[in-house]
């Protein structure tokens, strides 16, 4: 029971380690910062590699199913479970899904000329946008969003949901700005449930009649069949009326518009080498589908409730779903279904009810006990019991929390004690089967709420590291004696290394990497880029193409030594998303390259050298 979570252990990198205390040693005092680079050197040096948290068997079982065609391994659509289709039926379940009539194909990819209209509408607020907004905002060498699919496994036939994965496309930046504009509409109306705390204690002051029925409805495919034209015009309505606008926005309400449809109705993705685009609703994957669905839910709910002459007692709403106390009887209760069906053709309601005296609603089993309401915690059939494997390569406070979170959802939820004992039970269970000792899982339940969380100095900056046991534990106490504080990642996961989600790209239109171009003399071009590296060699033959040596060191070098560039043989060395840590590794690069045609933009502390090189030569002889 390892899961698509599971982190594998790998030889940590000191070349990681090396520019995380690069990018942070210029905010301490000279002596402090030769201090900090000595320690951590030091302790880099006599690290051994960590154990593998899995088995050489595993290892090869791994890589067998990460190299076989002829399946497709997925996360089920609910519930932590792990899917192996047949990469026939998962393609004949994704082609029935575009056939659906939800999708219309499109003749080629769009990603250019949406790109270029989301550029013309920011610069048209350009005297508006502060600069440095602005190009965040701002979409160059994009990806198109590409479609996949989950499986329901608790559905017959096994169906796909369909999501979108939108990073790195066009509108991505621009929707997560509109996203802080948007957030303070929604959870604005009575019936707002905010999770499952907050259900809890909204039903402690329900009191029952003995003709009262619980009934949960539920919308099928909110997100895709939300009518786009209707929420457009109701949040812009929202907007007109906020009088607090400006503190969170400098752009007017038609500004905020005009952005705001280019991203609802920018609904194109790829599957394999084809474009598609959803004729309406909005993609589930779009980060503003979640606000905007809640801002709609909540007009059409006072819509639906101000025209029904039988009204519900109670009508509580986590985004679709909805918990319903109905006092009118079992006739009116299907008129009322009928009526709520009846206002948007393309809002499409399910409805349960309660069954012997209870009805669930999110991880919520809601229990008839005479006038009042008992709660327990409710499992879904799809529920494993599968959780973070205790073996897997996290940090031990994050396994810690995942204990403390089910323990307080235990004693939230459960209000008799024996419902409480017995599900604390039933998670010391699955965690003992997740790997977890016995003894741990009991100290941090034993130990909720003894302890006073203890005051720290705040931290003068921040450096980012991937977590390696006994390694990245360490590197944080060393910092926290500079005030330094150490966030860690998480990389190599079963989920990175399994799922094959994304289209098949060449690997030259990577971005955010470094990279090493060959000349015919021996010597390396070594740099860096944000975009896509097809588009910065681009700009390198141009450069030596027009003989523009002043713009390019590799360009001079070409022309005063009349030597070829070999450019097929151009590759990726290293890639780095955090752009100081990638200005650092290129530097790092160079310092262990003989006789580098570049020059480094920041410089690079030569005691790292010793514990680096092997590492950096070996990343030279491979591409990534």
């Amino acid at each position: 029971m390892k899961g698509l979570n599971f982190s594998v252990t790998r030889p940590h990198s000191n070349l990681d380690m090396a520019c995380a205390v690069e990018s942070v040693v210029s905010k301490l005092p000279q002596t402090k910062g030769m201090e900090f680079r000595w320690k951590v050197r030091s302790m880099l040096e006599k690290s051994k590699s960590s154990r593998p948290n899995i088995t050489m068997k595993e290892l090869k079982a791994v890589k067998s199913l990460r190299l076989n065609k002829e399946i497709r391994i997925l996360q089920a659509d609910k519930g932590n479970c792990t899917v192996v289709l047949d990469e026939s039926k998962y393609k004949d379940k994704l082609n029935t899904l575009l056939e659906s009539g939800v999708y219309e194909t499109l003749p080629k990819d769009p990603t250019a000329k949406v790109e270029r209209k989301v550029q013309k509408l920011l610069s048209k607020y350009k005297t508006t946008l502060p600069s440095d907004l602005k190009h965040r905002l701002t979409p160059y060498h994009s990806k198109p969003p590409h479609l996949y699919g989950l499986p329901k496994i608790h559905k017959a036939d096994i169906p796909l949901r369909p999501i979108v994965s939108s990073i790195g496309s066009p509108c991505y930046a621009l929707a997560g700005f509109l996203h802080k504009i948007l957030s303070p509409f929604a959870g604005k109306s009575d019936s707002f449930v905010k999770n499952s705390a907050h259900f809890i204690q909204l039903l402690k002051t329900v009191n029952l009649h003995s003709q009262d029925t619980l009934v949960s409805f539920d919308i099928v495919s909110l997100s895709t069949n939300v009518p786009v034209n209707e929420v457009l015009h109701i949040i812009e309505n929202k907007l007109h009326d906020d009088v607090t606008l400006a503190e969170r926005s400098v752009l007017q309400v038609g500004a905020i518009m005009e952005l705001l449809e280019v991203c609802l109705r920018t609904t194109y993705f790829q599957v394999d080498d084809k474009f598609f685009q959803q004729k309406d609703g909005m993609a589930m994957g779009n980060s503003l589908s979640p606000i905007v669905s809640n801002i709609f839910m909540e007009h059409f709910e006072k819509l639906a409730l101000d025209s029904t002459p039988y009204k519900p007692s109670l009508w509580l709403r986590y985004v679709d779903d909805t918990f319903v106390v109905w006092p009118h009887g079992p006739e009116r209760l299907q008129t009322f279904f009928d009526h709520l069906n009846s206002l948007r053709p393309s809002i499409c309601f399910t409805m349960e009810t309660e069954s012997n005296n209870a009805i669930s609603f999110l991880d919520v089993l809601v229990i008839r006990e005479k006038t009042a309401l008992a709660t327990q915690v409710y499992r879904k059939p799809t529920h494993t019991g599968q959780y973070l494997n205790f073996n897997s390569n996290h940090p031990p406070h994050v396994k810690r929390g995942l204990i403390k979170s089910l323990h307080d959802r235990a004693s939230t939820i459960c209000q008799d004690r024996r419902d409480l004992v017995r599900e604390i039970n039933n998670l010391r269970h699955d965690l003992q089967l997740n790997g977890y000792p016995k003894g741990f899982i009991d100290s941090v339940i034993n130990s909720k709420g003894s302890s006073r969380p203890k005051k720290e100095e705040s931290p003068l900056c921040s450096v980012y590291i991937p977590h390696v046991k006994g390694v990245s534990e360490k590197f944080k106490r060393i910092g926290n004696r500079y005030t330094i504080r150490t966030i860690f990642h998480t990389k190599h996961t079963l989920k990175n290394s399994l799922m094959k989600t994304r289209p098949k790209r060449d690997p030259q239109q990577m971005a955010q990497c470094v990279y090493s171009i060959l000349c015919e003399c021996g010597r390396s071009y070594i740099g860096k880029t944000g975009r896509p590296l097809a588009v910065r060699l681009r700009k390198h033959r141009h450069n030596v193409k027009e003989g523009l040596l002043e713009k390019s060191k590799l360009a001079q070098h070409a022309y005063e030594e009349g030597h070829r560039v070999g450019w097929d043989e151009a590759k990726i060395l290293d890639i780095e998303s955090h752009i100081r840590y990638r200005k650092y590794k290129e530097a790092a690069h160079m310092a262990c390259s003989a006789n580098p045609i570049s020059q480094p933009s920041l410089d690079f502390s030569p005691i790292w050298i010793p514990i680096i090189s092997n590492e950096v030569t070996n990343s030279h002889r491979r591409s990534v």
